[in-house]
């Protein structure tokens, strides 16, 4: 057979496969230059970018400003939070190699004992829970909020007691966060601890205990008073309730790192 026989005979089939090598040829030209413009493309930004992140967007002079404006800001934040965050004493922290949760259990029984036994020595009656969890907190930044809890109640139940009044009910430190959902980091990083308790008073007048609050009498710092209502006399108990709440909290730490 011959090739113009065999043309004639296998023409349609010789010609796809004529075509489709033609077309596979193309195709494959079309990739390896799209794909090319890609990677250079691609690898051309790195390049700038790389050049970005080895330049300095600011100067020396410009950091240094940078970072004496931020630590005068750090510093009046500190000033801040010294005449309005109650301080945490340093008996209501773990000591040096304590663990948190061996130190809010010794803590949290001694506070109760000793506080309730000076408020009874004074004819005083306390809430004897003082707010504790009836569930110890597993988390440690739980366990501070409680003792920062405690640490304004022990201060306020003292005053209490000294400016004589009868009873200390309602005691309770709100575990849940303050903190908003949805709101950047930065409008959130303050997490305060609602404190809130009822002074109740009989024989003696309320406002030897107001003043002590409100202007701190016990010198130990701020108390984080948020709220102070005085009820009326209550004609058949004989007794004038006030009504406390606090907001305690501690500037946050290493958020600007």
């Amino acid at each position: 057979m011959n090739l113009d026989t065999f043309w004639q005979q296998h023409r349609r089939f010789l010609t796809g496969i004529m075509v489709g090598h033609i077309l596979f040829f193309i195709g494959k030209i079309i990739i390896k230059k799209t794909v090319l413009a890609d990677y250079q493309r691609a690898a051309t930004q790195v390049k700038s970018l790389n050049t970005k992140l080895r330049g300095s967007s600011y100067s020396n002079a410009q950091v240094q400003e940078l970072e004496e404006h931020l630590a005068e800001l750090e510093n009046r934040g500190d000033e801040l939070a010294a005449v309005t965050l109650a301080p945490l004493r340093s008996s209501f922290s773990p000591s040096l190699g304590q663990s948190p949760g061996q130190h809010y259990i010794q803590w949290t029984g001694q506070l109760r004992d000793d506080l309730i036994a000076f408020a009874l020595r004074n004819n005083v009656d306390v809430e004897d829970t003082l707010g504790i969890p009836a569930q110890q907190p597993t988390q440690v930044d739980q366990m501070e909020r409680v003792m920062r809890g405690l640490d304004v109640i022990d201060r306020v139940v003292r005053m209490a007691v000294l400016a004589g009044a009868s009873q200390v009910e309602d005691i309770e430190i709100r575990m849940r966060s303050t903190r908003s959902r949805g709101r950047a980091i930065a409008e959130q990083a303050l997490d305060l601890v609602p404190i809130s308790m009822t002074v109740i008073f009989k024989r003696n007048p309320v406002l030897p205990f107001t003043l002590m609050v409100l202007e701190e009498g016990d010198e130990l710092g701020p108390l984080g008073l948020s709220r102070l209502e005085v009820e009326e006399l209550h004609a058949r108990k004989k007794q004038r309730r006030v009504i406390l709440e606090f907001s305690v909290g501690g500037m946050p730490k290493g958020e600007a790192e």
